[in-house]
């Protein structure tokens, strides 16, 4: 059962106002009891009432004195940060009914222009009684439900892919490249020897000065010495010394 909501205004009757005043009283008392001992906080309290002329003091007079003599010793600007009276408590609970009041209208706005949208859809056209109000509401209500279906298209496509990349498998390396043709041939001319004779010689190419041994490349006899025809298959395979 829910609790029925009071209204925050003076007690009239005086028997239902002292009744009220005993019963919020201890619960007061017994709520600052709990605090201090459940969370280890100082905290005190000072009532008076119309028709006790002392007043009460909890937890104890120097209970009191101690926690005032705390809150004495802040800043002026420390002491009044979070303090509220019944005005300022009464104007923030009036600022936060008005939020919520604001946020059930825009909600309740809402609502009816989804239920009309719904009607010009079935009926295949805007009925007579949308004034131009209506019609830039349905409008905006358009827009968003459209950017809305946009954005979960992007987000499902997004997982989508990623799931999809998860599940496609790593494409293998690119193959080396191939060895040259061993019937490309590149021209050469020769230098002269290197070391003892018929063990090593010079030749020049394009791509330098190149030191071979006599029996290790394929070498073949031009029409006119000292130009050569030199296998690319053997230089591409050959390890070489270059001397440029």
């Amino acid at each position: 059962m829910t609790r029925r909501k009071v209204n925050l205004a003076c007690i009239t009757d005086d028997s239902k106002r002292r009744a009220t005043f005993i019963k919020r009283k201890n619960g007061l008392v017994k709520k600052m009891d709990e605090i201090t001992t459940l969370c280890g906080v100082e905290a005190c309290a000072i009532i008076f009432s119309e028709n006790d002329p002392q007043p009460v003091i909890w937890p104890s007079p120097r209970g009191v004195h101690t926690v005032l003599s705390r809150f004495r010793r802040l800043p002026e600007l420390e002491q009044s940060k979070k303090m509220q009276n019944q005005e300022s408590f009464l104007k923030e609970r009036i600022q936060k009914g008005q939020e919520k009041l604001k946020k059930l209208r825009n909600e309740n706005r809402k609502k009816e222009l989804t239920n009309l949208m719904f009607q010009c859809l079935n009926a295949g056209q805007i009925t007579d009684n949308v004034g131009m109000n209506d019609l830039n509401g349905l409008s905006w209500l358009i827009d968003q439900n459209t950017r809305q279906i946009e954005r979960y298209m992007e987000e499902n496509n997004a997982q989508i892919s990623s799931k999809m990349h998860a599940l496609l498998p790593t494409p293998p390396p690119p193959p080396p490249p191939p060895a040259p043709s061993a019937a490309q041939r590149i021209p050469a001319i020769y230098v002269g020897p290197v070391g003892p004779p018929g063990h090593q010689m010079m030749l020049r190419t394009h791509r330098g000065i190149l030191l071979y041994t006599w029996p290790s490349f394929a070498l073949h006899t031009h029409h006119r010495f000292p130009l050569f025809e030199l296998d690319e298959s053997v230089l591409y395979s050959m390890k070489m010394k270059m001397c440029k």
